[in-house]
């Protein structure tokens, strides 16, 4: 997520984010939230839905980041009602593109699981079964020599 829209989290929640952009040997936050600002919407309900609940002094955000195609947000000092609000979220996530918020599917034939609208799908790199990555190799090696090769009848004819 784009660092302004992180800051706005931790200006109106700041005991819960707290550790934003913090030293990396003591949170996960050092990385911000990593996920794309399609899930802004998401997440800032889940925090008022949170903060409707009126957690404890203790309550932090740990981390927030995509996995897999989903939300996971994680935190310390919550309760059983909090983990619902987090699940739902998580579960609403697979059906949210990451990179603009609207309706996405969950995919799966790309290098990286996620959660994409049609247009941001048809805009993402689809997978390379493992070993492709020889053929490709192969050709570029095969098209090097062929034009070297050329190159080399080239000069031999202007001699």
């Amino acid at each position: 997520m784009h660092k302004e829209l992180e800051e706005k989290f931790r200006d109106r929640w700041p005991g819960w984010f707290r550790d934003l952009y913090g030293d990396y040997r003591l949170t996960c936050m050092v990385w911000g939230f990593a996920h794309d600002d399609g899930w802004f919407d998401l997440v800032w309900g889940l925090c008022e839905a949170i903060e409707a609940l009126g957690p404890d002094e203790d309550f932090k955000v740990e981390q927030v980041k995509e996995k897999f195609g989903g939300l996971r947000f994680y935190a310390s000092g919550g309760n059983e009602a909090i983990w619902e609000l987090v699940w739902k979220a998580s579960s609403r996530s697979h059906h949210i593109c990451e990179v603009c918020g609207q309706p996405g599917t969950l995919r799966d034939d790309r290098r990286w699981i996620r959660t994409l609208c049609e247009h941001h799908a048809a805009h993402t790199p689809k997978f390379v079964p493992m070993g492709a990555e020889d053929e490709v190799i192969r050709a570029l090696i095969e098209n090097q020599e062929k034009t070297e090769n050329f190159l080399d009848s080239q000069e031999k004819t202007k001699e």
